[in-house]
């Protein structure tokens, strides 16, 4: 990969100017200073594929490098002074290539959408990754594109009527529309920070929240005020009724209301994140977040928990049209309808299971945006849903049987594989168009199961897949192979099904044990399994299912996932607080040892990851905890190959693999291309330079003339550590150009999987 720098130099230029004539016949002079800046631009073809594309390389060979057309070609140029281009390893480790990183993948090639806003019955407004501003016309039954001013992470949208708009996001950005969303514009007082909470009280009156304030516009965005919020605290959603009401939530907590001029805390008692917040009167407003949903009737001084009997994800969007009608929705597309204020509430069913960001309303119709670039209509309050825009599916599960070969399921009856360790991944008929929430493999054999109590084998790797009969209706979230005959699976209500005959017939059992909500299931052997689900339930079996036995976890919540399983010692989830840990049968078990918002866990020797929102994080033995993938996703699974190796699928189709953490050596000294076998080698050579570009590398005039190959006849050189000059201009305003290629040798030792090499170019003046 490349990264560009551009850094300037300046001259100073010194101007002496004579001053009036005095009435003595004196005279003064004043010398004043300009500083002009050397016009500085770099170009670069480095980022296209056939620029850092190696070819075939099979260990203990080496691999002829990009030429022709394929190379890293550079350009420099300063208006105004000579410049040069510079070269660097852009971590400065000491080592340009090696592994232990991260390759991401999205599928379907969809953004994230954050936020929709009605500003009408007909005109709706959604944003969301990378700028991305989409409109509807109709109410929401189609949904079109709109040019985008800014580049930045759109996070909130707000309409306060059908000709004006305000998006908020990253970079302090806030953009304006005024025609209905047909035209953006980015408006040149942005408050700066990260804003990620809008609300309008009129078309000129707005409201915004970024780094540890809450600021204010009354002419459109021209202007902002900082309204002193008195907290350090970064916020995120906001609440506005009027001009004097506002209610403004916490990133730790610090949830402000301002009633009349000034803030005071308020507690909304959630002991985690809240997500979304929405005034329906002057008195009443909503919330919802991490730990359910919440509702005032004192304008937010105090609130009250509402609770949602079956709901099990996290609660991200709101929207109410009165203080007893709302609609509330989050992961994985779980939603929820309430008419009295929250005494009952109805399960929608949306058609995707990706999960939802945002929800807007107007009269009877619903709009849900979020992951994969779903968009989501109803026009009766949620009884009927179509899906009017193009998007991906989200990935539920995934089984990794090596560093390069893994199976991922999901919404929709959405089945990929993989055998190049995520860097392509193959559509697989299903067969069904059920969300599929879990997948075991054993060998080439094992299962997928999913809502509605489907139930698909493959005894191919994933190849192909046939449908088996569960003989239950109920959704079915997790499996595990025991064998390629014996399996386990558990679903909705405390059903547990077995098949001891490679699935041609299922029975159920643990009957009546609990009526609890089953998320996941273990093997550990064909005598041995585990599984555990809503309400702190875990149970176990140590004689292939013949009894099951409750284990008293310690915890009400919902244990989410099971790993590191034995007869003995078992790690379960819980999505708030964290890992407990038995090493007693279940008997007993530890407190939460990490913090919440995660949703899957996977143990493999001393290595254990989990999988929760924007983040996989990993932690060795008894080392600290750390992150070792970020991403505007959630992740939903994740299955670890070794130690170094995971794959992890979620949101918008991100699958992830950690590569084993092996380095190549530096090109130079003893490290030459013809150094033994085992040797990992990599190396840069300066092919070529443009008309009127001086080389301060050796340009390369051995072997094949012009196309460095892996030949110590070439003039390879290390990655420096430093910035090293590559070539530079002799003459003032003129554009240089040097074509790179990078070589690597791959030792036959060396472990399969992805390495990489940051490399730096900058371009400086004077040259």
């Amino acid at each position: 990969m490349s990264r560009v720098v551009v850094a300037a130099a300046a001259a100073i230029v010194a101007m002496a100017i004579a001053g009036a004539m005095g009435a003595n016949g004196a005279s003064s002079s004043l010398v004043v200073t300009v500083q002009v800046p050397s016009h500085v631009s770099i170009t670069n073809s480095c980022t296209a594929d056939s620029a850092r594309r190696f070819g075939t390389v099979q260990p203990g060979t080496t691999a002829r490098t990009a030429i022709g057309t394929g190379v890293c070609r550079v350009s420099f140029q300063s208006s105004n002074d000579t410049s040069m281009v510079r070269i660097a390893q852009a971590d400065a480790s000491g080592t340009a290539m090696g592994g232990a990183s991260t390759n991401a993948s999205r599928v379907d090639g969809t953004v994230e959408l954050r936020s929709v806003a009605m500003a009408s019955a007909t005109v709706g407004h959604a944003v969301g990754q990378g700028g991305r501003i989409m409109r509807t016309n109709d109410g929401g039954v189609t949904w079109s594109n709109v040019a985008s001013p800014t580049g930045q992470n759109l996070a909130s949208v707000d309409a306060p009527s059908a000709l004006v708009a305000y998006a908020v996001g990253f970079g302090g950005v806030v953009v304006k529309t005024t025609d209905g969303g047909a035209n953006w514009v980015l408006l040149p007082a942005s408050p700066g920070g990260i804003i990620e909470g809008v609300d309008a009280v009129s078309d000129t009156e707005v409201f915004v929240t970024r780094d540890g304030s809450v600021r204010r516009s009354v002419d459109g965005g021209g202007s902002w005020t900082n309204l002193g919020v008195g907290s350090t605290s970064g916020f995120g959603p906001i609440a506005a009724f009027d001009t004097d009401t506002q209610i403004a939530i916490g990133w730790s907590g610090s949830t402000r209301r301002r009633d009349g001029g000034a803030w005071t805390g308020v507690n909304i008692a959630s002991p985690y994140a809240v997500h979304d917040i929405e005034f329906v009167s002057a008195t009443v407003a909503w919330a919802v977040g991490e730990s359910g949903v919440y509702r005032t009737s004192d304008a937010g001084m105090t609130w009250s928990s509402v609770n949602i009997p079956g709901r099990e994800e996290v609660v991200r969007a709101l929207s109410a049209t009165s203080a007893n009608d709302l609609v509330v929705a989050g992961d994985r597309g779980e939603a929820w309808r309430t008419t009295d204020g929250g005494s009952n509430w109805t399960r929608l069913t949306l058609p995707t299971a990706n999960s939802v960001n945002g929800i807007a309303r107007v009269g009877s119709t619903v709009v849900t945006v979020g992951t994969s670039g779903t968009i989501q209509h109803s026009p009766d309050d949620g009884g009927a849903w179509t899906i009017p825009a193009s998007m991906g599916n989200t990935m539920f599960d995934v089984d990794a049987r090596s560093r390069l070969v893994a199976v991922s399921v999901g919404g929709r009856g959405t089945i990929r594989t993989t055998s190049d360790g995520g860097v392509s991944w193959t559509t697989r008929a299903s067969g069904t168009s059920a969300h599929l929430r879990a997948v075991d493999l054993d060998g080439d054999a094992g299962w997928a199961v999913g809502d509605g109590g489907v139930v698909r084998r493959t005894s191919d790797g994933g190849a192909t897949w046939t449908t088996q009969s569960s003989g239950t209706p109920s959704n079915l979230y997790g499996v595990a192979a025991a064998s390629t005959l014996e399996a386990w699976a558990v679903g909705a209500g405390g059903i547990v099904l077995h098949t001891r005959n490679g699935g041609a017939t299922w029975q159920q059992e643990a009957v009546a044990l609990t009526t609890a909500n089953l998320r996941d299931v273990t093997a550990v052997s064909d005598q041995v399994a585990w599984f555990v689900g809503a309400g702190g339930t875990v149970a176990r079996t140590v004689n292939s299912g013949g009894t099951w036995t409750l284990r008293p976890s310690g915890t009400t919540q919902t244990l989410l996932a099971i790993a590191g399983a034995t007869s003995t010692d078992a790690t379960a989830l819980t999505p708030l607080t964290g890992t407990i840990v038995t090493t007693d049968g279940g008997a007993t078990w530890s407190a939460p040892s990490s913090f919440g918002g995660r949703f899957d866990i996977d143990i493999e020797g001393d290595a254990t990851y989990t999988a929760q929102v924007d983040v996989v994080r990993q932690r060795i033995a008894s080392a600290p905890e750390t992150v070792v993938h970020w991403s505007f996703d959630t992740f939903y699974a994740v299955d670890a190959v070794d130690e170094n190796t995971f794959f992890a699928v979620g949101d918008s189709d991100v699958q992830v693999q950690l590569d084993p953490p092996s380095t190549f050596a530096d090109y130079g000294g003893a490290n030459t291309w013809g150094s033994a076998p085992a040797t990992s080698l990599f190396g840069v050579c300066l092919q070529a330079v443009g008309a009127g570009t001086t080389a301060d590398w050796m340009v390369d005039a051995a072997g094949n003339a012009g196309e460095c190959e892996t030949s110590d006849g070439d003039p390879w050189r290390a990655v420096p550590i430093a910035p090293s000059n590559v070539a530079h201009t002799a003459t003032l305003g003129a554009t240089g150009s040097v074509d790179v290629v990078f070589g690597v040798k791959v030792g036959s030792a060396v472990p399969p999987g992805r390495y990489s090499a940051g490399v730096s170019f900058e371009a400086l003046a004077p040259g």
